[in-house]
């Protein structure tokens, strides 16, 4: 998104397609902000930029028309991880993930851990994904003439974001990271324990002080990786 603004600001400013975008960037960080749906926010987002992103390939040619196409290629590819990722995260976040009342069967148990797995897997994806984002850019834009107004425009527009947003994302997906394997570690617990424990009226209860002091440090972690992915999210919500 913040390639993309940079382009309007440099070298594009006449381009209503360029303005449509950069409008809809900053419409979809208010929506996030103000707590709106960010499912619909997004979708909003990415349909306005395809559309108008196709507009400019449609009215452009030459090396102009190779940078649209490759920052679509760009775009879409990180639309694809980004949506896994936001789907295992939704998953995860369904009230069928640790209820304990339904946590007493083997097979309950294998299918919270493999939505557990996958959230861990998509995060670790989406983490790998961002990271490379600049090397992925040269090597999308390798045949464009370095000196190509509009491409110099992504160049400067990835390279101002990156060095603001990295330093948020980063450890916000890594808190990701950490965030499901701590909730693989109740279940991990609890399975060990399978009749060391059991659950009445909305509450756990532990056959020995072991038990439950490993439980009550593992939710403690929890919490604080809960509070950290809320503080870096509004983080990184500033710097798009």
């Amino acid at each position: 998104m913040g390639i993309v603004k940079e382009i309007g600001a440099i070298s594009i400013e006449r381009s209503n397609s360029i303005e449509e975008i950069s409008k809809s960037v900053s419409s979809y960080k208010d929506s996030l902000s103000n707590n709106g749906d960010p499912d619909r926010a997004f979708d909003q987002y990415s349909s306005t930029f395809q559309k108008n992103l196709t507009k400019l390939i449609n009215n452009s040619s030459g090396n102009e028309q190779e940078v649209y196409k490759k920052l679509l290629e760009f775009f879409t590819n990180n639309q694809i991880v980004m949506v896994e990722w936001q789907k295992s995260y939704d998953s995860v976040m369904n009230p069928r993930i640790l209820d304990y009342s339904i946590l007493n069967s083997s097979e309950e148990l294998k299918y919270q851990v493999n939505v557990l797995e996958h959230y861990k897997v998509e995060s670790e994806s989406y983490k790998r994904n961002f990271i490379t984002r600049k090397s992925r850019v040269k090597e999308l834009f390798k045949n464009i003439p370095e000196n190509n107004e509009l491409l110099q425009g992504v160049m400067a527009g990835i390279s101002k974001k990156d060095s603001v947003q990295k330093p948020v994302f980063v450890p916000l997906i890594d808190t990701h990271i950490e965030y499901s394997k701590n909730l693989m570690s109740i279940l991990d617990l609890l399975e060990k324990n399978g009749q060391g424990w059991t659950y009445d009226n909305g509450q756990l209860f532990f056959e020995s002080e072991e038990i439950e002091d490993k439980f009550t440090g593992i939710i403690q972690k929890v919490i604080e990786n809960e509070k950290i992915i809320n503080e870096l999210t509004d983080k990184l919500i500033e710097v798009m």
